[in-house]
Order: C-alpha cells, then structure tokens, then sequence
C-alpha cells in the first residue's frame, strides 16, 4: 500500500487558463528530478509561469554529493509557458 498523497499547504490558482493545475508536474532540476502537485501557479511579468506545491517524490543532490529527500517539503519554480506544457505529463481530464 502507498503513501496517501499529502494535503495542499495552500492552493492558489492565478492563472486559470492553464491547464493543469492540482495535477502532478515533473520537474527536471540541475540537482535532480521532482515530481510535486501543482497547488500554486500565476503568470510572471516577463512570461514565466511560477509553480509550486508539495513534493510528492525526488532526492535533492548537492554538489557535496549528499542528498536529501524532499518528500513532502514545498518547492516552486520558475518555468516558460512551454516548459509548462511540456513537463506536466499528467493527463488531462
């Protein structure tokens, strides 16, 4: 049996013209790969869509080579509208 998934922190839609949100959002970091349901999004000013949420599973590395599993901690990020498109493989419904 899995772990339930966690409750959102906080669920705050500001840009209701994307698609996904509540939906999970893969997301390919420098210190490794994040998979976090997307409770948070809105427009920046210059383009970008902010994103954030609950981790649902991923290891952050460091440069030291230690790692830590974000499992449950927040994380939000800055993506293009494409990026966006392209990296939440959750299906739409």
């Amino acid at each position: 049996m899995s772990d339930p998934e966690p409750k959102p922190l906080i669920q705050r839609n500001f840009a209701p013209e994307l698609p996904h949100f509540g939906k999970h959002f893969v997301y390919h970091g420098r210190s490794g790969v994040l998979t976090f349901r997307i409770d948070l999004q809105d427009y920046t000013h210059d383009g970008h869509v902010i994103v954030g949420g609950t981790v649902l599973h991923g290891i952050e590395t460091y440069p030291t080579g230690m790692e830590k599993d974000l499992r449950g901690e927040q994380f939000s990020t800055f993506v293009t509208e494409s990026e966006y498109m392209r990296l939440s493989n959750a299906p739409l419904d």
